[in-house]
């Protein structure tokens, strides 16, 4: 069941409610967010050995079928280096890239808005080479995340070859393993920590919130906070922009 399941049957209730209501059968209605989830997921930022790790094993996981392989690297390789949500990756067109001014343009994303994403060469190459090697035999239907049936690669299927690669590349910490939407966190901790380096960096931390998508900075807030955690030797900057507050996963958009 996707979410969280007591969260899942109050909405349930509520809407059978509603429906009881609007028939004049009974007369109340169940209130919205009767039950708010309270799970906290502590996010796992990678370590650059760690990259390395993960994109050696990844880099010929399906050696019998080299399409595959190229597809579901390049997958994570922009996961990494853009900080993407895994969802907004897998809408990804090709008519939705400019290679020319190497921009990803995402449409409808998570707070239904749309983003430009610009990227480096190397990625902008490895997308071209995914077009030129393979679309003759491959028909992509505009899709670039597609098996080798043409379907579309979906959510859990991704999280499947991600488990499967963190496993043989024995990436953990004090027992705990990494998801898939920890590149996310790392990108975005490790781009602050490279910004709050910098002299003008209030001006620039404003773009890298809309770069990543978020609607407000409050998760701006909650990423530098990981910043300050995970390189405590820029803390004295970090508190300067979250105030010593500290908020919960429930609270800030990923």
């Amino acid at each position: 069941m996707y979410g969280n399941t007591k969260a899942y049957t109050a909405s349930v209730l509520r809407g059978f409610t509603k429906f009881l209501f609007i028939n004049n059968i009974i007369d109340f209605v169940i209130p919205e967010k009767i039950y708010v989830s309270k799970r906290v997921h502590t996010p796992y930022i990678f370590t650059d050995e760690e990259i390395d790790i993960f994109f050696n094993t990844a880099k010929n996981f399906y050696p019998k079928c080299k399409f595959k392989n190229d597809i579901i690297l390049l997958c994570f390789t922009l996961l990494y280096c853009t900080g993407i949500r895994i969802g907004e990756c897998l809408s990804i067109k090709f008519e939705d890239i400019d290679f020319d001014n190497k921009v990803i343009t995402l449409y409808d994303t998570k707070n239904n808005s749309d983003r430009n994403i610009v990227i480096n060469d190397y990625l902008i190459n490895k997308i071209k080479y995914i077009k030129s090697e393979y679309s003759e035999k491959y028909i992509f239907n505009d899709y670039i995340f597609v098996r080798p049936d043409i379907t579309r690669y979906d959510n859990k299927s991704i999280y499947s070859v991600f488990k499967k690669i963190i496993y043989y590349a024995k990436i953990e910490k004090d027992g705990k393993t990494p998801r898939v939407h920890d590149f996310r966190f790392t990108f975005c901790c490790k781009s602050y920590n490279k910004l709050l380096k910098k002299e003008d960096s209030n001006s620039y931390i404003p773009v890298l919130s809309t770069y990543v998508g978020h609607k407000d900075f409050k998760s701006t807030e909650y990423y530098l906070k990981l910043v300050a955690e995970f390189y405590p030797e820029i803390r004295e900057k970090t508190e300067k922009y979250t105030g010593n507050i500290i908020r919960g996963m429930s609270d800030i958009d990923e």
